[in-house]
């Protein structure tokens, strides 16, 4: 388990779609080039283009998912729904995208199944991503007010 997800989240949250995104981005591209910053200290090209690359490679879009959901700027009633439906509705969408384009990217590379990627890249880490995604809500929702202009998204 890594804080990564942890991290994306907040950045979605706290940074808002498009500078959630670009930090994102921003963090991918640093260890594409070998600085250090993947799990385990890991950085490089190859960890991008490995069955566990894909997970990665889908951060900035997670973050510009739930960083949606927490944009709440003119939201105010939208489509009827509260705002904590919104925002767990693109904390889901987000979250699985990030699940989505890994599994895709390791059966790729792997030649395993939807199933099988499903049981090894997902299903054991469901625990831990709820947690992580709570505590990220929790926290990224306090750093906000505590930042001048917070409560609006970049």
């Amino acid at each position: 388990m890594t804080l990564q997800t942890f991290a994306v989240t907040l950045a979605g949250i706290v940074l808002g779609p498009r500078l959630g995104a670009v930090s994102m981005l921003i963090y991918v591209l640093l260890g594409a080039v070998g600085v250090p910053v993947f799990a385990g200290f890991g950085g490089g090209a190859q960890i991008l283009a490995g069955p566990t690359g894909g997970f990665l490679i889908s951060f900035p879009i997670m973050a510009f998912l739930i960083g949606l959901g927490f944009d709440d700027r003119g939201t105010k009633g939208a489509a009827g729904i509260s705002r904590e439906v919104r925002r767990l509705l693109f904390l889901t969408a987000g979250t699985a995208a990030n699940y989505a384009v890994g599994m895709f990217m390791f059966c790729v590379l792997t030649d395993a199944d939807a199933g099988y990627a499903f049981s090894v890249c997902v299903l054991p880490f469901i625990p831990t991503t709820v947690l992580k995604a709570a505590l990220a809500w929790a926290v990224g929702l306090r750093i906000k007010k505590a930042i001048p202009g917070g409560n609006t998204a970049r």
